[in-house]
């Protein structure tokens, strides 16, 4: 009987942080019950290390030698630094020989960066041309059929409604940007190439929200069937499994969904271990605005202070306002629908072809924009932070 590979791919915002963060720190009950979560990039408890070093040895395979990134942190590392770490060849060989020292049949394999393979908006525009990003994309997905050709593998993905994961992606980039991300993100974003997916747009000149609107316009692209599509090619659609992020369905969150559902575990053999941690809180909506609109990219610390600063615990109202609004959330499920059907129908095998069950938005739900007392009030704040 052959081990398993259980290559987690994302997406982005299912939970991803909290889940890798829960098979880190669980690194020990895993071995004792046959699985091997090892050689992860040890600042984030996850396998970016691996997809980056794929990219500089297609990179370099391609005559390009000065691939470097963005430098943006993560965590205390900067991306650089796990780019140009180890060889893709070192890190598996490594993760193997944990696997077969500790007699293990299992192996798992988590980075988010997978699903979409190309990390674009960390590289220069020159590196984003359409034959780059497609070749370093499919080197990739091949990879792991070559490299684990002796294991049954499984790619598990996690989708999270289009909406929903837009509004997360965008406070999550927003509170991490700095003046080189916003210049490939907003000014320099990559050829709609890429592959069989299509992209929905915003009509920037009607949008409520410029800043959404031009995030939208040139981030991933959101037909998840095609990119599941390109996968199902290279390891079989039966060998693709898909869970949805909805709170009607992970009601005991998403690490529990997949120790259960994709490892195996019983509820009983988890109920003592520590599965869950707060991990990448979600900044306050006006402070999210606040940022763009000030495009304060040089203040990072004070920033992140003022979304904790009791003295603006008031914003807290509008926390679960959506800045992509209800009507521009509506046409963009309706852009998808006939992709997200397939999904259901193909890889679900939901006769109804419903993919998400959770409720939409409603205007009531919209945010309202960034106000002049919530301006002074983060302003005083921010002006206070830069004066100690």
């Amino acid at each position: 009987m052959k081990p398993t590979l259980i290559l987690h791919i994302g997406t982005c915002k299912t939970g991803t942080s909290a889940l890798q963060s829960c098979l880190a720190k669980n690194q020990q009950f895993l071995m004792e019950n046959k699985i091997c979560y090892s050689e992860f990039h040890e600042s984030n408890n996850f396998h970016l290390n691996l997809t980056l070093a794929l990219i500089r040895e297609y990179f370099e395979k391609n005559g390009i030698y000065d691939g470097a990134p963005v430098d943006i942190p993560l965590g205390s590392i900067p991306i650089t630094s796990a780019l140009y770490s180890r060889p893709p060849a070192d890190i598996v060989d490594r993760m193997k020989r944990s696997f077969r020292e500790n007699c293990c049949e299992t192996i798992v394999i988590s980075d988010e960066c997978l699903f979409e393979s190309t990390i674009w908006w960390i590289f220069p525009l020159r590196l984003n041309t359409e034959p780059l990003l497609n070749g370093r994309k499919n080197y990739i997905m091949q990879y792991f059929k070559e490299a684990f050709e002796e294991f049954d593998i499984k790619i598990v993905c996690y989708l999270r409604r289009q909406d929903d994961y837009v509004e997360s992606l965008y406070n999550q980039w927003i509170k991490g940007m700095n003046a080189e991300l916003y210049g490939v993100i907003f000014e320099n974003p990559p050829p709609d190439g890429g592959g069989k997916c299509s992209k929905y747009r915003i009509d920037e000149s009607a949008a409520p929200n410029i800043s959404m609107a031009k995030f939208i316009n040139g981030m991933l692209k959101l037909d998840y069937y095609a990119v599941l599509d390109e996968w199902a090619e290279i390891y079989g659609k039966e060998n693709i499994i898909v869970r949805t992020y909805e709170k009607s369905r992970l009601a005991n969150g998403v690490e529990q969904d997949f120790f259960a559902n994709i490892l195996g575990f019983s509820g009983d053999s988890l109920a003592g271990l520590n599965l869950y941690d707060e991990v990448n809180a979600s900044f306050k909506k006006d402070i999210i605005e606040y940022k763009m609109a000030a495009k304060l990219f040089e203040l990072p610390r004070e920033i992140y202070d003022l979304n904790g600063a009791p003295a603006l615990a008031h914003l807290s109202r509008n926390n679960k306002k959506n800045i992509l609004t209800a009507k521009q959330a509506g046409q963009m499920l309706e852009y998808y629908r006939e992709s997200n059907e397939k999904i259901a129908r193909e890889y679900l095998h939901r006769e109804d072809g419903v993919l998400f069950y959770d409720k939409g938005r409603e205007e009531k739900d919209d945010y309202p924009g960034l106000s002049a007392q919530a301006a002074v009030d983060i302003s005083r704040e921010l002006i206070l932070a830069l004066k100690v």
